[in-house]
């Protein structure tokens, strides 16, 4: 019986280090801009990875943030890093592929990877999730770059009052080759950051704002 509880007691303390480790840690804030970012520990597999979720609220339609997603020419006015953003395919309004090439530093090599997107609206509230997924068998590697080929995450756009809209970057990924890891733990940080910082000062321009789609339910002012 001794043996029992001490057994019970163990799997309750591991459960609750293991829930603690993948707790948010808060790791920048805007108070100006208001932008939060956060990390945690990747689970499983990928514990040795760091996820991170960069929070902020705009007023803006939900509409923009999708037109803003679509715009391939503007993509990398706005997201951090990047070189090169295209299209490789889009079965829907709703699903897309794309091809983006992301800068490094020197003497680290810049990375690529492909992305499936995939959106979704609850129709109870209204929040919009952009669903982000690695897919590298839809283009051939370049030998210029790392191919990023684990990557999970979304954009959720959750309509507030007042025509604010809470916006949430998280992502979880394996940055494939070597990184040094101060240069990883700002990239994590940067990204996210650097990323809203950017969209808070695009995504209301008169183009965005008036756009509309059919799959898309704005809430009534």
């Amino acid at each position: 019986m001794k043996l029992f509880t001490h057994l019970v007691i163990l799997v309750s303390l591991l459960s609750s280090i293991s829930i603690h480790a993948k707790e948010w840690q808060l790791e920048k804030v805007d108070e100006e801009r208001n932008i939060q970012i956060f990390t945690r520990a990747g689970s499983g597999e990928n514990s040795a990875l760091k996820e991170f979720k960069g929070v902020t609220q705009i007023e803006s339609k939900l509409s923009a943030f999708i037109a803003l997603l679509n715009n391939e020419q503007s993509a990398c006015e706005w997201m951090h890093s990047c070189l090169a953003f295209n299209f490789i395919s889009r079965p829907s309004e709703r699903e897309s592929y794309s091809y983006v090439i992301n800068d490094a530093p020197w003497p680290v090599a810049s990375r690529d990877m492909v992305i499936h997107s995939q959106t979704v609206q609850e129709q109870d509230s209204l929040t919009v999730k952009v669903k982000l997924t690695a897919v590298s068998d839809k283009k051939a590697r370049d030998e210029d770059y790392v191919r990023i080929n684990l990557l999970r995450g979304e954009w959720q756009f959750k309509p507030l009052l007042n025509n604010q809209v809470e916006v949430t970057y998280q992502v979880l990924l394996d940055p494939a080759g070597s990184i040094p890891k101060m240069l990883s733990n700002a990239m994590i940080v940067d990204t996210p950051y650097n990323t809203l910082f950017a969209l808070q000062d695009i995504i209301n321009t008169p183009a965005l704002q008036a756009s509309s789609y059919d799959f898309i339910t704005e809430p009534e002012s």
